[in-house]
């Protein structure tokens, strides 16, 4: 559900510059970009084509700050299920543990698929809750782990 909050703002500051034999040359000046976020190699790949590869360059970091923003809302939900004791992430909001009375899930959200290890309190490995965790026909991840429980 959709919270009616904005998030922070990032910003990119480009310095111009003039090559008198390549042209026009832009640098990464100042920004407010993630640590985690490959801002600099996505530089390097999208500004190797000069002034055209500015707007592949928006477009990437976009990309990279839409997964962001998509992961952390994900993350959000799920400390709001019933049942779910703790929720802890990293910086980057790619691995994810969910504590709930019974187990403890760790959960790898990549771009296009979730990877996941489910052990109990009693330290063995519980398959049947990891099955229903990765099952992506039941839903998104916030509606499996309810599932799950």
């Amino acid at each position: 559900m959709w919270e009616g909050v904005f998030e922070l703002p990032h910003y990119v500051i480009l310095k111009k510059d003039f090559d008198e034999e390549i042209g026009e040359t832009y640098t990464i000046h100042r920004h407010t970009i993630p640590s985690f976020i490959p801002i600099v190699e996505t530089y390097e790949t999208t500004m190797k084509e000069g002034v055209s590869g500015l707007e592949q360059f928006a477009q990437s970091l976009h990309r990279h700050l839409i997964l962001l923003s998509n992961r952390a809302a994900i993350v959000a939900r799920l400390k709001k299920v019933i049942g779910v004791e703790e929720v802890k992430t990293d910086e980057a909001v790619r691995l994810v543990e969910v504590v709930t009375a019974e187990w403890s899930a760790k959960i790898m959200l990549g771009e296009k698929a979730e990877r996941c290890v489910v052990i109990d309190h009693e330290k063995s490995r519980r398959k049947d809750v990891e099955e229903i965790i990765l099952d992506q026909s039941k839903g998104d991840l916030v509606e499996r782990v309810s599932m799950a429980m």
